[in-house]
């Protein structure tokens, strides 16, 4: 019989308070938490054994937990989540918008090397808030031609920012600084603040869904 924490074996918690749940393996503990989570429409954040963070496909092993001496769990609501998720992101982007500025001043000083890896540093978060937007209306259902940002959807505006980006990317691998450095310096950051107000809309959805 699969220890738990009222049976002499592994004690198990799930925020922080005891719990009944079976532990035999990674993938029962699992399994078994978020079923005793799904009533109250929370989802498993993050599994510690004996404090380590146990993450991805080793979430969904078979390696026996019987030896460990404390196994917590932690959940929390899908829309919180993704709040959460959502305004991280845009804390990147306002750190892109300073990464694009500078960018733009070292390229008019003819120093591309250093400005190259800021643009791409930018990218990247170009990239995270795109992927954070499909992941959240997947996880939460969003029709995101329902949702409004401006006098858009947000499908609407997603769809002209990655457009946006396609082209800063055919200027990059064209090595035309000057134009980077105009689109860096004129264009880009209006540009990023439509990906912040994109992901705002979304904040705004989920927070007033409740």
């Amino acid at each position: 019989m699969p220890a738990s924490a009222y049976d002499g074996g592994v004690p198990i918690h799930i925020d922080d308070q005891p719990s009944t749940i079976a532990a035999g393996s990674l993938r029962e503990l699992l399994a078994a938490a978020r079923d005793q989570l799904a009533p109250d429409g929370r989802v498993v954040v993050e599994v510690r054994v004996d404090g380590q963070a146990i993450t991805g496909p080793a979430l969904d092993d078979d390696q026996p937990t019987n030896d460990a001496s404390d196994i917590r769990v932690y959940s929390a609501r899908p829309g919180d989540l993704v709040v959460g998720v959502l305004e991280e992101v845009r804390t990147g982007l306002a750190e892109s918008q300073q990464h694009q500025r500078r960018a733009a001043e070292l390229l008019q000083k003819d120093e591309p090397a250093e400005a190259m890896d800021l643009v791409r540093q930018s990218i990247d978060g170009w990239l995270q808030a795109q992927q954070a937007v499909g992941q959240s209306a997947q996880l939460l259902q969003i029709d995101l031609d329902q949702v409004r940002v401006d006098d858009q959807s947000v499908l609407e505006r997603m769809n002209e920012l990655i457009a946006r980006l396609i082209e800063l990317k055919d200027v990059v691998v064209a090595n035309d600084f000057v134009a980077l450095a105009d689109v860096l310096t004129y264009e880009w950051p209006a540009i990023t603040e439509r990906w912040d107000a994109a992901l705002g809309a979304i904040v705004k959805h989920v927070e007033q869904a409740g």
